[in-house]
């Protein structure tokens, strides 16, 4: 049996040439912000001689008006939007082995494309300051792609002995993701009707700014659960993951738990279904890993320098100092808890109580000043955090039959 699923989404934006609405409060409810002939001026301090009930006022010589009025640029003609788009494919297929038996494979992949645009013309608030008609005015535009790749292929085992219940699954996990951004900025626009890049006398920047990046997974896993006539529960499981992100000593990562529960509304000393519908104690520990750095944090990175020469070669800045040694922040969960549901579900209730310690706490290390680095990620830290937690649900009216 084979399933497919091909998805597309689209999205457009535009964002408002009001601004935000900070910048309005913050004015005196006596400025203006129209001149005397009745269009939207520049600033909103200005005096006109007199107030409203024709009193000369004596203004300071010289004035000069410093208030931005922020309704300046909705006159006009100005670009700030962003759209996107992304699309896919998912397929899924399945094949039974024998009786209990299946293998399950899936691949899906996802192509996102993303752009913002933001043009200001050299007549706009943000230059009034600025004399030099090369640097009035401005076009950014950033495009964004990311491409991601994702493979599952599942083993599974299920079936039942009397009153003995059997799961078991085992597999492998594949990812790739891929995500490029570019950047480019020019400036000096005479006209607010000249709205695109190639009308920008010079780049805002010396050139174009972008960034790439590159990172494959790999996962295998396997968990299995018994259960013994619906009372008695037990679940183990085990993963180990490898990422390009670490560095070549210590790519892998382990982690693994257990559980247990007691199902105490199916004993027979313990049967009240019209009081308790489900009671049961449970309990859990094990490990979990996180990435929480960039990724340069375990490979020591270099950087071209396009605008560099030595001996006609472009010389490389290392611009991250990397730590091959860099391992997995892992957290060690201890949850020990209830659920309870009351009088045919109509209320339901859980408390916890979890302790959570993270070893090899990803953190940032002081270097010394010879090095030309002011720190580089190391596994340094441990943390705890433990506590309780309590959730209530309670249906007040509740008709199941409808």
């Amino acid at each position: 049996r084979l399933q497919g699923q091909f998805f597309i989404n689209g999205t457009s934006s535009n964002n408002s040439p009001y601004g935000d609405f900070s910048k309005y409060a913050r004015l005196n409810p006596y400025w203006t912000i129209r001149d005397e002939t009745g269009a939207i001026s520049k600033y909103v301090d200005n005096y006109y001689g007199s107030d409203i009930n024709g009193v000369p006022v004596n203004l300071p010589i010289p004035y000069q008006p410093k208030e931005i009025n922020p309704l300046w640029n909705t006159t006009l003609h100005t670009v700030d939007k962003a759209s996107g788009l992304s699309f896919g494919q998912n397929l899924w297929t399945e094949l039974e082995i024998a009786r209990g038996f299946k293998l399950n494979a899936t691949f899906s992949f996802n192509n996102t494309r993303g752009q913002t645009d933001k043009f200001l013309p050299g007549s706009a608030s943000q230059f009034f300051g600025v004399s030099d008609f090369s640097k009035r005015g401005s076009y950014d535009q950033t495009t964004t792609t990311a491409l991601d790749y994702q493979s599952n292929i599942l083993a599974n085992f299920g079936r039942s002995y009397g009153r003995h219940t059997v799961f078991a699954t085992g597999g492998i996990n594949l990812q790739q993701t891929t995500a490029q951004s570019l950047s480019v900025g020019t400036q000096g626009f005479g006209s607010d009707r000249l709205d695109d890049l190639l009308f920008g006398l010079q780049y805002a920047s010396i050139k174009p700014s972008g960034t790439y990046d590159k990172k494959r997974t790999v996962g295998f896993l396997g968990n299995s659960s018994y259960s013994f006539d619906n009372r008695y529960l037990l679940v183990l499981s085990y993963r180990s993951d490898g990422s390009s992100i670490f560095g070549t000593n210590k790519r892998f990562g382990s982690f693994w738990s257990a559980g247990a529960g007691w199902n105490l509304h199916n004993e027979k000393f313990f049967h009240l279904p019209k009081v308790i519908n489900r009671f049961k104690l449970r309990s859990s520990y094990g490990y979990t890993g996180a990435i929480t750095f960039p990724g340069d944090a375990a490979a020591t990175t270099y950087q071209y320098n396009t605008l560099g020469r030595y001996l006609n070669f472009v010389p490389a800045n290392i611009v991250a100092l990397g730590n091959p040694d860099l391992v997995w922040q892992r957290t060690k969960k201890l949850n020990t808890g209830a659920d309870i549901a009351l009088f045919k579900d109509r209320i339901n209730f859980s408390v916890d109580y979890y302790v959570e310690t993270t070893d090899d706490l990803i953190m940032q290390n002081p270097t010394p000043p010879s090095t030309g680095f002011a720190n580089y990620y190391n596994n340094l830290g441990k943390s705890i955090n433990k506590g309780y937690s309590f959730n209530v649900t309670a249906f007040i009216l509740k008709n199941p039959k409808k």
